[in-house]
């Protein structure tokens, strides 16, 4: 039994990748149960469990290199953003962050609200106008109160898109 890096034989990864799709349709059809997963415990169970254990010890020199270059799982882009764990997300897919930039430079979060939020479109709408009238606002008055205002209706229309997403 090996463990760690297996050794790379160029002629098997050949010929895996020029193994025809007719060829395997072919010992489908002719063959009951090839191709579906767990025939190998049935077929041959002492190979399956070698099996097993040996591509949970060891890595190829392919994986390695995959590791390596991306970070993030294939299966990233397959699933919704709901599924995935939020570590996994870019910062600008985060909600954190879009309201970090809808507060304190509300062009680029009004940009990533509508380009990458799943938000309600009600809400979106209402973020967008009112934002425009408390900046313009605050040029104005001097008082401090209708920008707490305006912030408290923005975080109002948050908390309504959060329940009515649920």
């Amino acid at each position: 039994m090996r463990f760690g890096v297996r050794k790379p034989s160029i002629k098997k990864s050949v010929k895996a990748r020029t193994t025809g799709r007719a060829k395997r349709a072919v010992k489908k059809a002719v063959i009951p149960g090839y191709g579906k997963k767990g025939i190998g415990w049935v077929k041959n169970p002492q190979k399956a469990a070698y099996n097993k254990v040996y591509n949970k010890t060891s890595v190829g020199v392919s994986d390695v290199l995959k590791s390596s270059n991306s970070s993030k799982s294939s299966t990233e882009n397959n699933l919704p953003y709901e599924t995935l764990n939020m570590s996994f997300l870019p910062w600008y897919k985060k909600t954190g962050w879009t309201i970090f930039f809808l507060i304190v430079f509300f062009p680029i979060g009004i940009f990533l609200m509508w380009s990458q939020m799943s938000w309600n479109k009600n809400c979106k709408i209402i973020v967008t106008c009112i934002y425009p009238i408390m900046y313009l606002l605050s040029f104005v008055t001097t008082s401090k109160f209708i920008s707490v205002v305006c912030f408290i209706m923005i975080v109002l229309s948050l908390l309504a898109n959060k329940k009515g997403t649920k």
